[in-house]
């Protein structure tokens, strides 16, 4: 009975334009400086428009110059503005209807385990729930929230919301309301829990950017791109390394600093990333969008088959190139059939930075792949008696960082990889035994000089 009655109650609200916030009762919202309203007066196109409420809480309308609406219901200010149209002369019977088209005024601050940290604007009626769906919040484990609030005397209070509670064993003692002014700090359980970093939690590196959040600092709070050496340029601090940091351990470092360097009592700060770049690898062969793809997490080959469109659905086979601790590449075949048809969980390596991913199909073998620093890599239709001079010829020649002296073909004979060296020197002195005839499937990489 009493499910049907909050119902019923939800209902009516609706139909009258507010919000339900619970004990019967139906809330409105109170306009307030920066809101943005959409103002209608029938059959009057010079006064129907969008105003924002200023500083003072006025909107500034044709006729009537300035109309005073923060502090008041949309119902309140309609008919403020009907009166005056009314009463000063302009219009006769006017008809006048105001909505809020954008929230300005109630904002709070959101820091710590959120998509987005930073500022986010409130209605009247938003509660705890309300808030996490804005949000978009999905810890699994509930987490807590920590408000730090103005009382009326000035002094800041500080409220603890248990989410664990609240979302996993639906105690609405914790959804309690939100209000204009709150900041805001959101933690996982499991954050604290894991200490050490994960390897499953993504590293920060070279070339990407950062969304850094300090609480009640907008001087610091920004965007910042890590360089080639690892670090961030911030204000204050000047240079931070923060290369090889997951994103929460560059947060504690930039804090640390902060207070430990004496800009900051007791600083609380976030990191997200804003755009991955750092990891790069390159893909080829049978997939709706060859070229550049960024890893953002500890990425498997199921996980990258998925990202990157797979044609072949189960079959064919990947082969990665990835350079060894010495510097050299080597090959690494997975069987895309055992592994997606098979369940042969063995195939489901790591994919890391830096490699170059070739993925072929077994039924279509009349293939060859040019890879490396030539200026067009990518696949290739196998044509007769195809040379390794012909084959660089078709993929646009050499980049300027080429090795022009040799190159690498890794050819499958019987089941296993092997690498072929051709020594380009030669060939070019006229021993054309050298320019070796290409096979279907083999993988002609031209190597990087370091010189």
């Amino acid at each position: 009975m009493k499910t049907k009655i909050i119902i019923l109650s939800v209902l009516i609200c609706l139909i009258l334009g507010l919000s339900y916030i619970g004990h019967g009762f139906c809330a409105e919202y109170t306009i307030g400086p920066d809101d943005v309203l959409d103002v209608l007066v029938a059959n009057d196109n010079n006064l129907s428009g969008t105003y924002t409420v200023d500083v003072a809480g006025n909107i500034k309308m044709q006729f009537l110059k300035e109309v005073k609406v923060s502090g008041l219901s949309t119902a309140k200010a309609a008919s403020l503005i009907s009166d005056r149209l009314k009463n000063e002369g302009f219009l006769v019977e006017p008809e006048v209807k105001v909505s809020v088209k954008e929230y300005r005024s109630k904002k709070v601050m959101v820091f710590g385990a959120v998509k987005k940290p930073g500022d986010y604007f409130i209605k009247d009626d938003t509660k705890v729930m309300n808030l996490l769906t804005q949000l978009e919040y999905q810890e699994k484990d509930g987490g807590t929230m920590s408000i730090t609030r103005k009382k009326p005397s000035g002094e800041e209070e500080t409220i603890n919301v248990d989410l664990q509670a609240l979302l996993l064993h639906g105690d609405m003692s914790q959804n309690i309301r939100i209000l204009p002014g709150d900041n805001i700090i959101l933690s996982s359980i499991s954050a604290g829990k894991q200490g050490d970093m994960s390897s499953e939690e993504y590293v920060i590196g070279s070339d990407d950017v950062l969304d850094v959040s300090v609480w009640k600092d907008d001087t610091i709070t920004g965007a910042y791109t890590v360089d080639k050496e690892g670090n961030v340029t911030m204000p204050y601090l000047k240079e931070v390394k923060v290369s090889d940091l997951p994103t929460i351990k560059a947060a504690e470092l930039i804090a640390s600093r902060l207070k430990n360097e004496g800009f900051l009592v007791n600083p609380v700060v976030t990191v997200s990333i804003k755009e991955y770049h750092s990891k790069k690898i390159m893909v080829f062969g049978k997939v709706k969008k060859p070229g550049s793809y960024y890893l953002k997490d500890k990425t498997m080959v199921l996980d990258l088959l998925s990202q990157i469109e797979h044609a072949e659905g189960g079959s064919g086979e990947m082969t990665i190139l990835r350079k060894n601790q010495a510097g050299e590449e080597e090959s690494i075949s997975v069987d895309l059939h055992a592994l997606v048809l098979n369940g042969d969980l063995s195939q489901n390596i790591e994919i890391l930075g830096g490699d170059k991913v070739v993925i072929s199909s077994k039924s279509t073998a009349q293939q060859i792949y040019v890879l490396g620093e030539v200026r067009q890599p990518g696949p290739y239709t196998m044509e007769k008696d195809l040379t390794v001079l012909q084959a660089l010829q078709m993929a646009g020649g050499f980049t300027d960082f080429a090795n022009k002296n040799k190159v690498k073909i890794i050819r499958e004979e019987e089941g296993q990889k092997k690498n072929v060296i051709v020594n380009l020197n030669k060939i070019s002195k006229g021993e054309k035994s050298e320019d070796v005839t290409l096979q279907a499937g083999d993988v002609l990489v031209a190597l990087k000089s370091w010189f």
